[in-house]
């Protein structure tokens, strides 16, 4: 483990060393050449580095196709290029043989596979990053689904998070992209989730409280646990048979798409704004159309949750759209923490009253999905243009939202998916308003009740301070602001200078004592700061 685990720290360190040396050659042709032919260049360059992650994630499994997957959804960081080439990425890897499949279901459950089931698929019935699925059947006759966690892919993951930590290091030194978005924080929510799909029990208790929140008179059929025959690396669950909800040539005779869309919608809206949690990975191959014309819904390794505060947030976002009123659209994404503080509201308003001028007079029910799609891109363009962050809370709701929509539109582009949409969204702008409204009043009145008593004890407190010639004023001029902007960049470039001077001695002392691999990704590190160092310099207050 410890040779394959610095192969695959040095496999991908050397993937974004790849990119980052990228971006260094991008700032030499630019002092060269001038902007106008970087960002000719830029889209092809994207593209590039792109399909060589994809690439990488398809050759190395783990982490990455995981990591691929969550950043395909991400424009408010990456550029359209990468996101389309992400969205390729598909969850499926070379499966381990059956002979580790029955050890590790030895190893957890105490007896041996034909003591435990009647029969067993020796053949995979799916394979994904983190574990694959037999088929099985238990003595009592119930048909089963044996979900199976990878050999040592815990390791596997432990090595790429440290790695992928390490990778954002250097992208906080070394890029200003590093520094414009809170890398860490995106961090701390995709290892969480990750870790937990690592976590059969977890996921097993995810799936029974969506078993017990829909019923068994349900529309949606969720599969029952079987805790008996389950572990945390072995998970037990009933098999739902039934197609995938993208091959719609075969469930098309019994179940009207249309109809799927709906249920679609029905299911979602009802994990999102009843329950407050919500199935967070639903490619194709986690949900299918049943016989019975049911939706079913399997692997619930991945669930996402919203809290009561953000349900509150959302249903004044959509009071906001639904009355056409910008600057409550603006102040609810401010609330929801969609806006960095550098954020120009006003150029977001201006947008947006562009969109709700092209669109905001038709019918919500005359809303093609034609013109659905062009405000979408409308929006996205403002996304990509102002710095637009998705919180990490919302994360996986986004990608949720974004990958039912695209199932759904791929399932009858001609279906009136807004007016399926509406009568939630009244739900949505009007469940629990009155109460909502009251408790802002309540608020609201309290916070200015507050402040009227605060007024006086400030007037004195700052009339006193005058009196003792201790009242200091705060100034903000241009100039101070730009001589502050200057010190900071020379500060940081004697900072980056003196971690290029230790970097460089800490290889030498590697190379000498044996450590060569080590060295060499230290001089690489070095190498990249360097350029940094002399694309970066601006000299001088301008």
């Amino acid at each position: 483990m410890k040779q394959t685990g610095r192969s695959r720290s040095w496999a991908i360190l050397r993937l974004f060393i790849g990119i980052m040396l990228d971006f260094g050659r991008e700032g030499l042709l630019r002092r060269i050449r001038g902007n106008a032919v970087v960002e000719a260049r830029r889209p092809a360059m994207f593209r590039r580095q792109a399909i060589r992650i994809r690439e990488t994630a398809i050759r190395l499994g783990g982490l990455l196709i995981k990591l691929g997957q969550f950043f395909s959804t991400r424009v408010d960081l990456l550029p359209k290029e990468y996101t389309e080439e992400l969205s390729k990425l598909q969850d499926e890897v070379t499966p381990f043989h059956v002979e580790q499949v029955y050890i590790t279901i030895e190893q957890e459950l105490g007896k041996r596979v034909d003591q435990l089931f009647t029969w067993f698929e020796k053949k995979e019935h799916a394979a994904a990053s983190l574990g694959q699925v037999h088929l099985a059947e238990l003595p009592g006759g119930e048909q089963v689904a044996v979900k199976i966690l990878r050999p040592r892919i815990e390791e596997i993951i432990a090595v790429d998070l440290r790695t992928l930590q390490r990778v954002i290091t250097m992208i906080e030194w070394f890029t200003e992209w590093g520094k414009r978005f809170d890398l860490w924080a995106i961090y701390r929510e995709f290892s969480r989730v990750l870790l937990a799909e690592l976590d059969y029990i977890l996921e097993g208790q995810n799936g029974e409280r969506f078993l017990n929140s829909f019923g068994p008179e349900s529309k949606v059929k969720i599969p029952r646990i079987y805790w008996s025959h389950t572990t945390r690396r072995v998970l037990t669950m009933e098999y739902v048979k039934g197609d995938k909800i993208t091959d719609v040539n075969l469930w098309r005779e019994y179940v009207s798409p249309e109809r799927v869309i709906e249920l679609v919608v029905d299911a979602y809206m009802k994990q999102i704004l009843d329950l407050g949690t919500f199935h967070a990975d639903p490619h194709p191959g986690n949900i299918m159309v049943l016989a019975d014309g049911r939706l079913g819904l399997i692997d619930f390794g991945m669930v996402g949750s919203v809290s009561s505060r953000d349900k509150e947030y959302l249903r004044q976002l959509v009071l906001a759209i639904g009355s056409k009123n910008s600057p409550g659209i603006v102040k609810a994404f401010g609330d929801l923490g969609f806006l960095r503080p550098e954020t120009d509201q006003v150029v977001i308003r201006r947008a947006l009253d562009q969109i709700i001028e092209k669109f905001g007079n038709l019918p919500i029910g005359e809303i093609s999905n034609d013109k659905w799609m062009q405000i979408m891109g409308d929006l996205e363009e403002v996304v990509r243009g102002e710095p637009f962050q998705i919180p990490s809370n919302f994360i996986f709701l986004g990608r949720t939202v974004g990958t039912l929509f695209g199932i759904c539109v791929a399932l009858e582009p001609e279906a009136n998916f807004i007016g399926i949409l509406e009568p939630h969204l009244k739900r949505l702008a009007l469940t629990d308003s009155l109460e909502g409204q009251k408790q802002s009043y309540i608020e609201q009145a309290m916070s200015f009740g507050a402040t009227l008593v605060e007024i006086p004890r400030r007037l004195q407190r700052a009339l006193t301070l005058a009196e003792e010639g201790r009242l200091h004023m705060i100034m903000d001029t241009p100039n101070l602001n730009r001589l502050m902007k200057a010190q900071e960049r020379t500060n940081r470039y004697l900072a980056r200078a003196v971690i290029f001077a230790g970097i460089m001695i800490s290889s030498t002392i590697l190379y000498v004592s044996g450590f060569r691999i080590e060295a060499h990704i230290n001089f690489a590190a070095a190498m990249i700061l360097l350029l940094i160092l002399i694309f970066t310099w601006r000299g001088g207050v301008k």
